[in-house]
């Protein structure tokens, strides 16, 4: 099948320029995201309460895990191998998305090769976490004991 467009005609002028437009957009917000992940701070980050613990990184949604839902929470020296990307960003420097870990649904929030990730075992699924910072993957292991 063949498809042209007119752009003489004012129809595809518009269709070009809103072509033009969603394309550009695209491409900022994947460059702003990933450049906030590699440059950024603190870009993959987590928070803890008496109630709830929140996942943050740029590119996801953020995650609220209830406290009573979690029932194993370990801190491992590496990321189990062989964790496959269901949906997400798998990169050398990071993990982020929808991942299967030794056959269980995961979500990942992994800064890689920091030497500390924290595993957050639920019914249904696994959570990682790992900061560029492993002290506050530390401290945040330390804050959920």
């Amino acid at each position: 099948m063949n498809i042209s467009l007119n752009l003489g005609r004012p129809a595809g002028k518009l269709i070009g320029g809103i072509t033009v437009v969603l394309v550009l957009g695209l491409l900022f917000s994947v460059t702003g995201t990933l450049l906030a992940l590699d440059f950024g701070g603190n870009s993959i980050r987590a928070s803890a309460t008496t109630q709830t613990i929140t996942l943050k990184a740029p590119g996801t949604t953020t995650t609220q895990i209830k406290r009573q839902s979690v029932q194993q929470v370990r801190l491992l020296q590496q990321l189990p191998v062989g964790a496959v990307r269901v949906n997400g960003i798998g990169t050398n420097n990071f993990a982020i998305g929808n991942f299967r870990v030794d056959k269980r649904a995961a979500k990942l929030y992994v800064v890689q090769d920091t030497g500390t990730v924290l595993l957050l075992q639920t019914n249904h699924r696994d959570y990682y976490f790992a900061a560029k910072n492993p002290k506050e993957t530390q401290r945040l292991y330390r804050a959920l004991q």
